[in-house]
């Protein structure tokens, strides 16, 4: 249990969500940094903080891994376990990356786990696999700028070939229609051929444009310029148009034939974009430990804190932009004893203190490597509650003497010999008589 609701926020947390999503490859992957809670299972933080530490052993010394196409192809996926639904070309584009990304990392931990490294992560790998014959069976569709090959189908082979030979013969004529309206003086001597609407057509001075027999499909934002589709390949231009819609719906009968062979599959690929979206959540949550020399610290199964050189990783990140150091703490409750006071003067350091223990702690316990010395020991506590700052309500009528003492009857009540409870300043907001 977590106590207050706005736990997080107090202790800036938030803000850390924040800077690892901003290490995530994806959106699935920030769904799941999103989707990080704190856990009081000792075997679940242990699993946690040796994935994030073998991560971080990977970015260190392995530079190779794979770490592009990290697609999120959930939605595009779950509509296509729908009958009757196709993959659009760019999606099987998409799912050729993603597949070949997912058969990349998993390649990497069978290699390295008959090396017995990375122990953690190759369990997470286990269970995992893709189909080659997928890949391959996409790889013969599309080409490697993501377009339907011309040999994906018989059919689909000699509608392009015609509309090859079509292309060439129209392009022919507008070169002569060009070349002789240049001679006439229709149309500019610098004028090339334009598109529009799928149609080739010829831009002419708006003056001229009764001189040029055809059709005006369009003209300028001046309105100086018309452009004309001439009469001499209007029947060419409607051949290659019907050859057009043609080759869509050969294209469209192939993706669905081909969705239909995939459909089967689908939940076994999503398992595997979920598995890409933790590694990625885990890539991200090693990256951010980097980024603020944070370390698997020693783990013990009970509720102490035994801390050697802690910095809060908020306050490190802002100093070393100052190219100021931060004075680390040594902390040690839970052993000799259950109770720490922390006094001293105003600006003293006192609240960051707190803040610091109760942010690291909750780390750990999200799975969060800690910018602490290595020799600290991390415990493991069932509940941390914190009553701090300023809680006065209007609404609720309570001032912030008053929402102390409700903070401290929930706590109280709830209280056990598991839990960390971190207070700052209680009885403050009223007269120090009352307050004491």
């Amino acid at each position: 249990m977590i106590y207050p609701k706005n736990f997080e926020e107090k202790i800036d947390f938030d803000q850390i969500r924040l800077l690892i999503k901003e290490n995530c490859l994806s959106a699935m992957g920030q769904q799941k940094v999103n989707a990080i809670v704190f856990s009081p299972d000792l075997n679940e933080i242990v699993r946690l903080q040796e994935e994030t530490e073998e991560f971080r052993q990977i970015l260190l010394f392995e530079p190779a891994f794979p770490a592009q196409d990290y697609i999120d192809l959930t939605q595009e996926l779950t509509r296509l376990q729908l009958e009757g639904t196709f993959i659009e070309t760019e999606s099987l584009n998409d799912l050729k990356a993603v597949l070949k990304t997912i058969q990349a990392c998993l390649l990497f931990f069978r290699i390295h786990a008959k090396e017995d490294k990375f122990p953690f992560l190759c369990a997470l790998s286990s269970g995992i696999s893709i189909d080659n014959q997928l890949i391959e069976q996409i790889e013969y569709l599309v080409d490697e700028k993501g377009r339907i090959r011309d040999n994906a189908s018989p059919d689909l082979q000699t509608i392009r070939q015609k509309m090859h030979r079509l292309e060439i013969d129209i392009q022919k004529q507008m070169r002569k229609i060009i070349h002789q309206a240049k001679k006439d003086n229709i149309v500019e001597s610098t004028a090339e051929v334009s598109v529009r609407d799928g149609r080739l057509v010829i831009p002419v001075p708006a003056a001229f444009k009764r001189k040029l027999k055809g059709l005006i499909h369009d003209e300028s934002a001046t309105g100086l310029t018309v452009f004309i589709e001439p009469q001499e390949i209007f029947e060419t231009n409607n051949a290659l148009r019907d050859l057009y819609l043609l080759e869509k719906r050969e294209i469209v009968r192939i993706l669905t034939a081909f969705t239909n062979d995939l459909r089967p599959q689908i939940p076994s690929i999503l398992a595997a974009s979920d598995y890409l979206a933790t590694i990625d959540c885990i890539r991200a949550k090693a990256k951010f430990a980097l980024l603020i020399q944070a370390v698997k610290p020693l783990i013990v199964d009970k509720p102490i804190i035994q801390w050697k050189k802690a910095k809060h990783p908020l306050l490190y990140l802002n100093f070393r932009k100052e190219k100021k150091e931060v004075v680390p703490l040594d902390i040690e409750i839970g052993n000799n004893y259950s109770i720490l006071i922390v006094t001293g003067p105003n600006a003293g350091g006192k609240s960051v203190c707190l803040k610091t223990v109760g942010l690291l702690q909750y780390m750990f316990q999200c799975g969060l490597l800690v910018p602490v010395s290595e020799l600290s020991e991390f415990g493991v506590f069932n509940q941390i509650y914190l009553d701090m700052g300023d809680e006065q309500s209007i609404e609720n009528d309570l001032s912030t003497y008053s929402s102390h003492l409700k903070n401290m009857q929930a706590i109280v009540q709830a209280l056990n010999h598991q839990a960390l409870f971190l207070m700052d300043e209680l009885g403050s907001g009223t007269d120090p008589q009352y307050g004491g």
